[in-house]
């Protein structure tokens, strides 16, 4: 595995598949990995957020890969690191109340940007809020989007005002972040997967050319019944037919708190918006891989990769046993760089390498050269 330098801060960034313009991500306190030379570099990038442990931020490029705007699901702020008129403090809630004001929110997948059907100057924010806590941890009670003019403000964009903090669930228990997004089979609209909290209950919204609809709402699989669920990462595959919800979960008993996990898998129709074939992988009589944190789909579907904070593995999707197909690739060296260099969060990057960022403030990023073989982590 190669470690490729970045600048002194964990990025985190949401899930999208089937975006043409992520040639650019976007991190806070001055870094950013900018893909336009058709593989990932390590830059610098002036930033008027900071980062945290578990926030992610997205942005959003356009077609010749240049950054249009990037938020933390607090502010939404151009490409030029000013916050937006209208997108200063934009996402109400308990948390944002309390928070300083170059924070973000705590959370995996958290906000997602995509493009609006039909009009190539509009963009969506999709976000969830912080609202209430269970265990001092919080916990989102809305989803919500918002929409960014880019003719507006001289070309550098503003929330448009008539389409501000949208609500599209509104009053209900829903998951610490993991919002999933998707090309629709047609080529042209988009779904977005959103999942209450420690329930088997899906919400698919479609979006095109008329807007944001609730399509439906679908109960499939188990329910996670227990105390507390923590920080886990989820992803979609590029192709969009598999989703993976993962679990990475504190339960209280006997006044002590003992971790475990899961892995949920699904296959998703992309025309349909329906989820099917759930296969559960129980990850708690499993030491060695127990407590997953960061997941991955290869670029070409075939494998699945997830990790702990000190072990990082690849599984075989075409196998009748998912979990018993896993191989280990790489374990954490102990190194420090200021900070230990521990896996946290995966994505695919615009050059089909996976990034594996590090926890906290690190300047070291892990990267996957070869995802789409098996054992091509070299």
């Amino acid at each position: 595995m190669k470690k490729t330098i970045l600048v002194l801060i964990t990025f985190f960034i949401s899930q999208i598949t089937f975006a043409q313009t992520d040639k650019y991500w976007k991190m806070g306190q001055n870094a950013a990995i900018d893909f336009n030379s058709g593989f990932g570099q390590s830059v610098l990038s002036d930033s008027t957020i900071l980062g945290s442990p578990y926030n992610n931020i997205s942005s959003i490029c356009d077609n010749n890969g240049q950054l249009l705007f990037y938020s933390q699901g607090i502010h939404v702020i151009d490409r030029l690191n000013h916050k937006m008129v209208h997108g200063i403090d934009f996402n109400g809630g308990n948390f944002s109340s309390q928070s300083a004001s170059g924070g973000a929110l705590p959370l995996n997948n958290g906000i997602i940007v995509l493009p609006k059907v039909g009009d190539t100057s509009k963009f969506y924010i999709f976000y969830l809020n912080l609202d209430y806590t269970i265990d001092n941890f919080w916990y989102p009670s809305k989803l919500k989007y918002l929409i960014v003019d880019m003719a507006l403000n001289g070309g550098l964009g503003d929330v448009d005002t008539s389409h501000k903090e949208i609500p599209i669930i509104q009053n209900d228990t829903l998951e610490r972040g993991n919002l999933l997004a998707t090309k629709h089979g047609n080529g042209h609209d988009w779904w977005l997967v959103a999942k209450k909290f420690k329930t088997n209950k899906y919400f698919k919204f479609l979006i095109d050319s008329n807007g944001v609809h609730l399509h439906d709402i679908q109960n499939i699989g188990s329910e996670y019944l227990i105390d507390t669920i923590f920080y886990g990462q989820s992803c979609i595959s590029q192709q969009g037919n598999k989703l993976a919800y993962n679990y990475d979960t504190y339960k209280q008993k006997n006044m002590l708190w003992a971790k475990s996990g899961r892995i949920n898998f699904f296959d998703f129709d992309r025309c349909t918006g329906q989820l099917s074939n759930f296969q559960p992988y129980d990850l708690t009589n499993n030491p060695d891989t127990l407590v997953p944190w960061g997941v991955c789909f290869s670029p070409n579907g075939k494998y699945y990769y997830f990790n702990n904070e000190v072990a990082l593995w690849q599984m075989d999707m075409s196998s009748s046993n998912i979990l018993n197909s896993r191989t280990l690739i790489q374990r954490w060296d102990g190194s420090y760089t200021p900070y230990a260099s521990l896996f946290q969060n995966m994505k695919v990057g615009y050059d089909d390498k996976i990034y594996v960022t590090c926890h906290g403030g690190n300047q070291y990023a892990h990267v996957i050269n070869n995802p789409d073989i098996w054992g091509g982590w070299m």
